[in-house]
């Protein structure tokens, strides 16, 4: 089950809406993703999604990565994920759980404790230019809480002006404007930070192992 904020009206149309067309997209995923050589070992069953951080990132788009993130993940695994907000993580030490290349264990173990989770997916983004031509280049890690390590990784960057983007985001647009009715065409997506931030986390979900 998916504990998740309000979505804006154009993202309850073109982009909360669950796209699980996963059998109709034929073109290869954007991002790349890397498992770690014991993957297969890690026992997950929940599986926490905290707010992505970044440089200059403000609430509205962490959200809608966050958002975009969970519900693209939602289609294609089986654990359980749990949206927490900034709220939830209130209480615990968390100003930065990305230090050094490694992850705080006490933060790690209290999110576990609290929240019962296995691991937790922790996205960063280096660059989200929001003005046309768009570009996000952003990253996640699922992290295990029992050892700190990154069992699963994934990296994309999504620019506008790329021709093989420009491409995909035209074509996944096109079906899932199809499947739900959404509104306008494909320049919306290329226009709105929100469609934008989904196609990027839709990119990040279809690398998953």
């Amino acid at each position: 089950m998916i504990r998740s904020g309000l979505i804006a009206a154009l993202l309850a149309c073109v982009s909360a809406c669950a796209f699980t067309n996963v059998g109709v997209w034929s073109q290869a995923t954007l991002a790349r993703g890397q498992a770690a050589a014991d993957f297969s070992s890690y026992r997950v069953q929940r599986v926490a999604v905290v707010p992505f951080t970044g440089a200059d990132l403000d609430q509205e788009r962490s959200r809608d990565l966050q958002n975009g993130l969970a519900l693209e993940m939602a289609a294609r695994v089986k654990f359980e994920l749990v949206q927490l907000s900034a709220l939830d993580l209130a209480e615990i030490q968390r100003a930065d759980p990305h230090r050094r290349g490694s992850y705080a264990a006490r933060t790690l173990l209290e999110i576990a404790e609290r929240y019962r989770v296995d691991a937790v997916l922790v996205g960063t983004v280096r660059e989200f230019n929001v003005y046309s031509p768009q570009r996000i280049a952003t990253q996640v890690e699922l992290v295990s809480c029992e050892t700190g390590q990154v069992a699963w990784s994934s990296s994309v960057e999504i620019d506008a002006n790329d021709a093989r983007v420009v491409k995909s985001i035209e074509a996944w647009y096109a079906l899932e404007r199809e499947s739900y009715d959404a509104p306008g065409d494909e320049a919306l997506a290329f226009l709105s930070p929100g469609v934008f931030a989904r196609f990027a986390t839709r990119e990040l979900a279809r690398s998953f192992p």
